[in-house]
């Protein structure tokens, strides 16, 4: 997995902002750049973590990102006794942080 660190980002295109749903409301988060997803971190190294959506976009503003994505993995299948295979994720459209009127 690429990694970039928030700070770096400045100045660069990012193509799109991807926030990744995990348990308890607690949400990562990606970015592309060039085509390529990359892990957003922190001045110390650590994976960005969000208690909510609004709180995952607010430190992309003024990026001028036009494309993000909420992406949420289901365990359903696998808990009503169906199969383990891998399930494609549900991804949903979000407005951008600039366009945001929560933020």
């Amino acid at each position: 997995m690429n990694q970039v660190c928030l700070k770096d980002l400045f100045g660069m295109e990012v193509e799109e902002l991807r926030l990744y749903s995990m348990e308890n409301a607690l949400y990562s988060v990606r970015v592309v750049i060039a085509g390529k997803e990359h892990l957003v971190l922190d001045d110390r190294g650590a994976s960005l973590i969000f208690r909510s959506i609004a709180a995952a976009k607010k430190p992309f503003l003024g990026f001028g990102i036009s494309k993000v994505t909420l992406v949420q993995h289901s365990a359903y299948g696998e808990m009503i006794g169906h199969s383990v295979e891998r399930v494609a994720p549900l991804e949903t459209t979000l407005s951008p942080p600039d366009k945001d009127c929560l933020l």
